[in-house]
């Protein structure tokens, strides 16, 4: 079962005086270190304690798996820690 699609945007019928929000992208610098190759040299990361990390000095965040933590900034795998 699945819900029916909402109406267009311009419905003003259904969506009469609904608050309207215009969501505009901004885009911000990142850390040279968050790449892919990279994101394992990355001084300044802080755990959000929400699965995700993000970093201190920029606007870059990710949500991680469980076998990485957050330690003195950097990115540890535990997986690594424990010899498997």
């Amino acid at each position: 079962m699945s819900l029916p699609n909402l109406p267009e945007s311009k419905d003003e019928e259904f969506w009469g005086d609904a608050e309207k929000h215009q969501n505009i992208r901004i885009p911000i610098d990142v850390c040279q270190t968050h790449s892919k190759e990279r994101f394992m040299e990355h001084v300044g990361y802080r755990d959000n304690h929400d699965g995700s990390v993000g970093c201190k000095f920029c606007g870059w965040g990710s949500f991680i798996p469980g076998y990485y933590k957050v330690l003195n900034d950097r990115l540890v795998d535990l997986r690594e820690l424990s010899g498997k």
